[in-house]
């Protein structure tokens, strides 16, 4: 068990901070996802008309939505880390019942 924690520790290590490459790999997962859904929205898309009217969910467009995740890519293309920093949430209860 500690040869693995091992290996583990010294990859995370391997890998500097400032990485430009370090959002590669989930960037490429993220793309491969988008050609997925619009291939299914290709699909979908020749059997029904769109926009459709769904019961609980309202007016949805497959291909709209495609577009849509191809913006939230280039989001994450121009991520740099530590550009997003965390601020609780304003009130007195922070926005739970627990005060988290």
């Amino acid at each position: 068990m500690r040869r693995k924690s091992r290996r583990r520790a010294s990859w995370r290590c391997s890998i500097p901070p400032a990485s430009p490459n370090l959002n590669r790999p989930p960037i490429a997962k993220l793309e491969a996802a988008l050609g997925h859904w619009r291939a299914y929205a290709a699909t979908y898309t020749k059997q029904y008309r769109q926009p459709l009217l769904y019961n609980r969910v309202g007016w949805v467009d497959l291909v709209q939505l495609a577009e849509k995740a191809a913006a939230d890519i280039e989001i994450a293309r121009d991520w740099k880390p530590g550009s997003v920093k965390y601020s609780p949430p304003a009130g007195k209860n922070r926005g739970s019942i627990f005060g988290l």
